[in-house]
């Protein structure tokens, strides 16, 4: 079982390799001094986030226990002798403002006004989602106090057979975890013509300070926030792997990708930048010089156009696609924060108004946020006065005004009120908020 204490770089890379001499196992790991600990200003104060859901208790003993989510996302160990009587534990959801969290959920963990007897253990079960593009070294487990300060801690223990991180604490507070340098764009998509800015961004830290919880020769990272990475004698190895041109922006640690301005089809297309001397040559079991990472930012190239507009702001995609067969279409996607999909119950051109789900002429469509908690539908049931449900659609329609077969040209738009059903009743019959949805896209169908 591999474990080792993890470097620290900076944010959410969407892919990187680590080359060089990266050893398995770290007996004591030292602050990255290109990690940029700006000694001169002060840790930011970041809000803290709402809760999502309902919170996970149990009540622990003497004797000791666990408690986890039903994912095992997080998993609490409360060792024996940690509490003298029996303690009401919890673990409560909350929306992250910690930054560059490959996840968007951390966890308010209580009781947060005790000082445990014994280190309580924290255990992170990482996911695709939070290596997306990134690696496990990356990982760090963090947490924000009562104050609103986000520590990241460099004690975080690695296990990457079981994916696991782990930290130890004496008090509860608000944890999640973090990733540290990125290559990011600000388009994760492009339409035929379009352009995208890509560079290299990091987190930022005040002055280290001693872990409380741990030995001497470990230290806590105030976080400040996201800041674009300039020191270009660290910068080489511009690539663009797939289809389009690049072009460096002059500073070398950031580029423009320009698509073509005609697709066959749709693609990703694939930037890479190699950074080096990240580490500090003092420290043997460091690479210094010779150690380096490769950050590869994946952009989806879609053949034709998809424009899309979620709450009023249009929203960037990940990946986007128009398919049928005789009875049906789909429209379906991805965009940073979430996926959507509408499904028509016909084909051929015509306006496709809201009902029920496969309901022959009629539309269905739903936009889910990444956190589970966030589904808007574009159908739900009300509760009526005389006791009764009823069932309503939102107004508007997916409009198309051309299709094609496999591989030609879909026109058309959508637009859609979307509601947010209220799912703690037997029966969901209130909506809680709507999101109003629309886009204008011409592409190619894919089936």
């Amino acid at each position: 079982m591999k474990k080792n204490c993890l470097p620290f770089f900076g944010t959410k890379l969407y892919r990187v390799l680590l080359c060089g001499l990266l050893l398995s196992s770290f007996a004591a790991c030292k602050k990255d001094p290109d990690n940029s600990i700006n000694a001169d200003s002060p840790p930011t104060v970041f809000e803290k986030g709402a809760a999502v859901g309902a919170p996970i208790t149990k009540s622990i003993g003497p004797a000791g226990g666990t408690l986890a989510t039903t994912d095992n996302r997080i998993t609490v160990t409360v060792p024996p002798g940690t509490v003298t009587a029996a303690t009401q534990f919890s673990l409560q959801p909350v929306k992250s403002t910690l930054p560059l969290n490959g996840d968007t959920i951390c966890y308010q963990l209580q009781p947060s006004n005790v000082k445990f007897a014994k280190p309580v253990s924290i255990q992170f079960k990482y996911s695709d989602l939070d290596v997306d593009g990134s690696h496990p070294e990356l990982l760090v487990v963090a947490y924000q106090d009562e104050a609103g300060y986000w520590f990241g801690k460099e004690s975080t223990v690695l296990d990457s057979i079981h994916k696991t991180l782990t930290v130890t604490t004496t008090h509860f507070s608000t944890w999640g975890v973090y990733r540290s340098f990125t290559l990011m764009a600000d388009h994760t998509s492009l339409n035929e013509g379009e352009k995208a800015q890509v560079g290299i961004r990091k987190v930022t830290s005040a002055k280290d300070i001693p872990e409380t919880d741990q030995a001497s020769d470990y230290i806590m990272f105030p976080l400040i926030g996201i800041e674009d990475y300039k020191k270009t004698s660290n910068v080489s190895g511009w690539k663009l792997h797939g289809l389009g041109t690049m072009a460096a922006n002059g500073d070398n640690v950031s580029v423009t990708l320009t698509a073509p301005n005609k697709l066959t089809r749709s693609s990703t297309s694939t930037v890479e930048v190699t950074l080096s001397n990240l580490f500090d040559k003092k420290d043997p079991t460091r690479p210094g010089k010779t150690g380096k990472m490769i950050l590869l930012k994946d952009i989806k190239l879609i053949a034709g156009k998809f424009d899309m507009y979620v709450g009023g702001l249009k929203v960037n995609l990940k990946d986007v696609a128009i398919s049928g067969n005789n009875q049906s279409f789909y429209i379906a996607g991805e965009t940073e924060d979430g996926s959507f999909q509408f499904t028509m119950g016909g084909v051929g051109v015509g306006s496709y108004p809201y009902g029920d789900v496969g309901a022959t002429g009629k539309a269905f469509g739903y936009y889910e946020y990444n956190d589970d908690d966030l589904n808007f539908l574009s159908s739900n049931n009300i509760c009526k006065a005389d006791g009764g449900v009823e069932k309503v659609a939102s107004a508007g329609a997916v409009n198309i005004t051309r299709w094609g077969n496999v591989g030609e040209l879909v026109t058309g738009t959508l637009e859609a009120t979307l509601m947010r059903p209220d799912r703690k009743k037997p029966i969901p019959c209130r909506v809680l908020e709507e999101l109003k949805v629309k886009a204008e896209f011409s592409m190619k169908r894919t089936q």
